[in-house]
Formats: structure tokens, sequence, C-alpha cells
């Protein structure tokens, strides 16, 4: 990876510590951004994000579970294509343990994901979306 990070901030949404923790240690650990904040709560991410997309130019990945007890991955998407029209500053991946078919078609027929990634995250795994054009 180049020494420029891809992203300013990397947005990494799971109900899940040791998730949140091991995606943290691979996103600093490879320089894939500048800013690392996790969530346990999606609830909170949205108010954080919401400040976050009014700075100009920031470039955000957010790394997205589906299944979480305050609202759902999908609920997440939804609330946050009503939040602002800057949506062209965000790559969203859902990050999720579900092998479901439908969650990962519902999930790639959203706009606004990017990729869907069956857990764990790996960087090889991230290195080929990030690096890869849509």
């Amino acid at each position: 990876m180049e020494n420029s990070s891809a992203y300013d901030y990397a947005i990494l949404i799971d109900d899940d510590r040791i998730i949140n923790l091991v995606n943290e240690h691979t996103i600093k650990k490879n320089k894939i951004s500048k800013k690392v904040r996790t969530y346990l709560n999606p609830l909170l991410a949205l108010q954080d994000l919401d400040s976050i997309l009014i700075e100009a130019e920031n470039k955000i990945l957010i790394l997205l579970d589906l299944n979480m007890p305050e609202i759902t991955g999908f609920e997440f998407l939804k609330r946050i294509s009503c939040m602002t029209n800057k949506v062209a500053v965000l790559d969203i991946l859902i990050v999720s343990s579900s092998i479901d078919q439908n969650d990962i078609e519902k999930s790639l027929n959203n706009p606004l994901v990017r990729d869907y990634i069956i857990k764990p995250l790996t960087i090889d795994k991230l290195n080929n979306i990030i690096h890869n054009p849509y």
C-alpha cells in the first residue's frame, strides 16, 4: 500500500467488540485510513457521521454489520441515504457473517453499498475492493 491513506475516516459498525478491535487493527496496520472510529451501536454512528459529513471532502470507509440489536444494517443504510446528498464520499462495505443469498443480494442492490464481505475481514479482501474501480 502507498504511504498515503485511501480514506480520511474509517467508521466500523459492529455490535461485537472483538470484530471491531480486529478490523480496527487491520485498518491501522495497513494505513487504510487516517482516522478510525468504532461503534457498537449504529445509532451513535449515525449521529457522528452526520457531523463528519459536514466537513468538506472527507472520503469515508464504512464497514457495516447487518445484524445488530438497535437497528439492522439495512435500516442504517436507509437512514444514511436520507441524511445528506454528499453520499458520494462514502464507500460502504457490508461485513457480515450472513451467507444468506437474500442478504447478499439486498446489500449489493443498494446503491450506497460498494461490496459485501463475509466475515472475517482480511487485508487481502479489503485491498481487493479498495484498489479496484467500481
